[in-house]
């Protein structure tokens, strides 16, 4: 809980399944990262970059996520900072 990220470079690291609660990924570079039914409430995304990032069934729910730089962002079954399910990509 409340692990930093900041600008750390995470090419295919794999979370399913974490508990990452408030983890901060600010400034983060997340390249074929999985995030598969990983719990996620209050992390902070600002200014992270995701390329083909796995967020199915991720709880995403108060988080900080910008998709600005979100160029192959999977979700399914996500649950997002705002507490309603994306299915975009199901």
């Amino acid at each position: 809980m409340g692990a930093d990220f900041s600008n750390a470079t995470l090419n295919e690291a794999v979370f399913t399944g974490a508990i990452a609660n408030s983890a901060v990924f600010t400034g983060a570079r997340l390249q074929d990262t999985i995030f598969a039914a990983t719990e996620l409430e209050l992390a902070d995304f600002e200014n992270a970059y995701f390329f083909n990032t796995n967020f199915t069934q991720a709880y995403l729910v108060h988080s900080r996520l910008n998709l600005q730089h979100a160029a192959g962002a999977v979700f399914c079954a996500t649950v997002m900072f705002d507490a309603t399910e994306n299915n975009r990509d199901c």
